[in-house]
């Protein structure tokens, strides 16, 4: 998946979502780069018939699932498996932007992503040096 390598590059993995806030924060900010009736990329990865997972490989805790059970079952459902296991071979999620809603669709789809990086910070001085 290109857009998980991309955003290896720059020292992150397709985004995480792991709170409400944080849905809603990027839900909104994904409407101006991408539009209002879009989705892209985020970092859940299915890896298997029953397990998903994020990219950077934490737990997923906070699930923002479609209306459609076809689509997606609770996170009740999930059970997290630390594993390494090769990404990829199943489906991914995408968020989308007229719903902050997840669905799961073909990690080799090609669309918008969004990565998290490590944040960079200004140097700051310590006892005034």
């Amino acid at each position: 998946m290109e857009a998980e390598l991309d955003c290896n590059k720059y020292g992150g993995h397709l985004a995480s979502i792991l709170s409400g806030y944080d849905n809603v924060l990027l839900t909104g900010k994904a409407k101006t780069f991408v539009g209002l009736n879009s989705s892209l990329f985020i970092g859940g990865n299915r890896v298997n018939s029953t397990n998903w997972m994020w990219m950077d490989g934490q737990k997923m805790s906070f699930e923002k699932i479609t209306d459609n059970p076809a689509e997606i079952t609770a996170a009740s459902n999930y059970r997290y498996n630390s594993v390494d296991v090769p990404k990829f071979n199943f489906d991914c999620l995408e968020l989308r932007t007229s719903d902050g809603k997840w669905q799961k669709t073909d990690c080799y789809n090609e669309q918008s992503y969004v990565c998290g990086v490590p944040a960079i910070l200004e140097p700051q001085s310590i006892n005034g040096n």
